[in-house]
């Protein structure tokens, strides 16, 4: 059951497609907007009304205050060194990996 994950993803998907409709609104019609026009600016401002709401969801959504712990990033951040990819591939077969040395420049069996 993810609720919480899937309530969350969908109302960002609403914000943004609120934002996006708005964005257009204001950026095809801003002198009519602006100016008074009651059909234009009542959907402006429903869509503001709407966006509110939404933001509103979104900021009342639980937290999980447990701290998150990146200690594999220096690691993950490394991987583009061939010394380091065949240290990933050393736990694969050894067939596998000699085929992987043959297919990298001055690579050596290791």
């Amino acid at each position: 059951m993810c609720l919480p994950a899937c309530l969350l993803s969908s109302t960002l998907t609403l914000a943004v497609l609120l934002l996006t409709i708005l964005s257009l609104i204001l950026g095809q019609w801003p002198s009519q907007v602006f100016s008074g026009d009651p059909v234009l600016t009542t959907v402006a401002v429903l869509l503001l009304l709407l966006i509110t709401g939404v933001t509103a969801v979104i900021w009342r959504q639980p937290q999980d205050p447990t701290t998150l712990h990146f200690s594999d990033l220096p690691y993950t951040l490394d991987m583009g060194s061939d010394t380091t990819w065949r240290r990933t591939l050393s736990n694969t077969p050894a067939s596998t990996s000699q085929l992987l040395d043959k297919n990298i420049p001055g690579a050596e069996s290791s």
